[in-house]
C-alpha cells in the first residue's frame, strides 16, 4: 500500500498549523513539532507495515483468502463488486494454509453490499495485485454490524429505496449506500469532476450538525443532540476516511484550529490507521488546507470582480487548485467546469439530503416526493449539461493559476500605489 496520502496530509497540516506561513517558531512550538513529527513517523511506519501484504505463499499459488472487510464494499463504474479486506489467512490449490496480513483489494460479481468488519472467505486468484474472486462466503458479521445492518435496512425501507432515482440519491447521501442498480448520476458527476459531492464527507456531516443545532438550539441540549446525531450518522454510513476526519474535527470543535488539526490527524492515524492510506483521506486534508488557508485570498481577489458570488465559487476554486494536480497524476486530466458545477451541485445535493431526512421523519408525503424528484432532475441536468464540456491538462492548469494570480497581483500593486499616494499626502500635510 502507498504511504503517499500520509505524507501529503502531513504536509497540509504543517501549513495549516502556521496559517499558511512559516514564522519563527518559539521553543515550545519546536518541541511540540518534534513530538508530533516523531509520532507521525513511527505511526506511519506502523501503518505501512500493517498495510503491506504478507503471505506464506506466492500470490500465484493462492486460491483462497480469508479476512475482514475494512470498509463497506462498493459497486464500481463497470458494475463490479469491490472491497478491501485485512488478510488473516490464505490457502493454496493443494490445500496448504498459512497466516497472512496486509490489505488486499478484491473484485467480483456479487451485487449485495458487505459491511465493514465482516469476516469473509473468498475463492479465486490473484491478478496484478488484485484478488479476483469466484465465490464469497460470509463467515461472521458481529452483533454491532447486525444492529447497523438492521438500521440501514429500516431506513432504506422508509426512504422507499428501490422506488425511484431520487430516493436512491437520498439514500446515497444519507447512508452512503447505492447497491440498488448502480445510480447513473454517480457517473455523470464523475464526468464533470464532482464525484466528491456525492461521496460522504464533511459537507454531509455539517448539514446534520447544522440542522440539529438549528432545530434544538446551540445550548447544552442542542449540542448533545447534535453529538448523538453525528455519531449515528457516522456509525450508519461507516468509517469512511473523509467522514472520520470531519467527525473528529466536529467533536474537537472546542479546540483551537492549530491544536485541532494536530489532534484530528494523530487520532485518525492511531484509531483508524487504514483510512490514512486511502486517496480519499488525502483529498479530504487537501480540501481542508485549501479552504482554511487558500480560500480567503481567492475570495478576496474574486470579490473585486464577482462581489458576493466570490464566496460561492472561492472555495471550489481553492480546492481545485490543490486537487487538480492529484487528478492529473492519477487520470491525466482535470475538469475546469467543476469551478461552476461544484457549488451548484453541492447546493442541490444538500437539498436532496434534507428532503431525505424529512421523508425519514414524516413519511413519503406527495409534496416531499415530488420536490425530491425535481431536485434530482435538476442535479442530473446540471451534471449532464456541464459533463459535455472538455477536460484540461497541465497547460490548462497553468492557465488557471495565471488567471487566479493576475487579480491577486493587480490588487497588491493597486494597494501599494494607493499607500504611497496616501503616505505622500500625509507628509505634505
Amino acid at each position: 500500500m502507498c504511504i503517499v496520502p500520509i505524507v501529503t496530509t502531513f504536509s497540509q497540516i504543517l501549513f495549516i498549523s502556521f496559517g499558511g506561513v512559516l514564522p519563527s517558531p518559539s521553543k515550545r512550538v519546536l518541541i511540540l513539532w518534534l513530538v508530533f513529527v516523531t509520532s507521525v513517523f513511527f505511526v506511519a511506519l506502523r501503518i505501512r507495515s500493517m498495510a503491506s501484504v504478507n503471505m506464506g505463499f506466492l500470490p500465484s499459488q493462492v486460491v483462497q483468502i480469508q479476512g475482514r472487510v475494512i470498509y463497506d464494499s462498493s459497486i464500481t463504474a463497470k458494475g463490479n463488486h469491490m472491497m478491501k479486506i485485512m488478510l488473516r489467512s490464505c490457502t493454496t490449490l493443494a490445500g496448504d494454509r498459512a497466516s497472512a496480513s496486509g490489505i488486499v483489494t478484491v473484485i467480483g460479481d456479487r451485487n449485495q453490499i458487505i459491511s465493514f468488519a465482516t469476516l469473509v472467505n473468498l475463492k479465486g486468484h490473484f491478478s496484478d495485485g488484485l484478488f479476483i474472486y469466484d465465490s464469497i462466503n460470509v463467515m461472521s458479521r458481529g452483533w454491532i454490524n447486525r444492529i447497523r445492518e438492521y438500521l440501514i435496512t429500516r431506513l432504506q425501507y422508509r426512504l422507499a429505496f428501490d422506488s425511484d432515482d431520487a430516493s436512491v440519491l437520498s439514500t446515497l447521501l444519507l447512508l452512503g449506500r447505492s447497491d440498488y442498480a448502480q445510480s447513473g448520476i454517480k457517473n455523470l458527476a464523475q464526468n464533470c469532476g464532482c464525484s466528491h459531492i456525492l461521496a460522504l464527507s464533511g459537507m454531509h456531516l455539517g448539514i446534520i450538525a447544522t440542522l440539529s443545532t438549528r432545530v434544538f438550539g446551540n445550548k447544552a441540549f442542542g449540542k448533545a443532540v447534535s453529538f448523538i446525531l453525528v455519531f449515528l450518522f457516522v456509525f450508519i454510513a461507516g468509517p469512511r476516511p473523509s467522514l472520520l476526519r470531519a467527525a473528529l474535527a466536529f467533536y474537537l470543535s472546542s479546540v483551537q484550529m492549530d491544536g485541532r488539526i494536530f489532534a484530528v490527524f494523530l487520532i485518525q492515524m492511531i484509531l483508524f490507521p487504514f483510512s490514512m492510506v486511502e486517496l480519499g483521506c488525502c483529498y479530504g486534508y487537501v480540501a481542508v488546507f485549501a479552504i482554511v488557508c487558500l480560500s480567503p485570498f481567492i475570495k478576496g481577489a474574486l470579490f473585486q470582480f464577482a462581489g458576493r458570488l466570490s464566496g460561492l465559487f472561492g472555495a471550489s476554486v481553492s480546492v481545485l487548485i490543490l486537487s487538480a494536480p492529484i487528478q492529473m497524476f492519477l487520470t491525466g486530466k482535470w475538469y475546469p467546469v467543476a469551478i461552476i458545477t461544484a457549488p451548484i451541485s453541492g447546493f442541490l445535493a444538500a437539498v436532496s439530503m434534507v428532503l431525505g431526512m424529512m421523508i425519514l421523519a414524516f413519511g413519503r408525503f406527495g409534496f416531499l416526493v415530488w420536490l425530491n424528484s425535481h431536485v434530482y432532475g435538476s442535479l442530473e441536468s446540471v451534471f449532464t449539461f456541464f459533463g459535455t464540456l472538455p477536460s484540461a491538462g497541465w497547460l490548462g492548469y497553468l492557465v488557471l493559476l495565471v488567471l487566479i494570480a493576475m487579480p491577486i497581483v493587480a490588487l497588491r500593486i493597486i494597494r501599494r500605489i494607493l499607500l504611497k499616494r496616501c503616505g505622500s499626502k500625509i507628509l505634505e500635510v
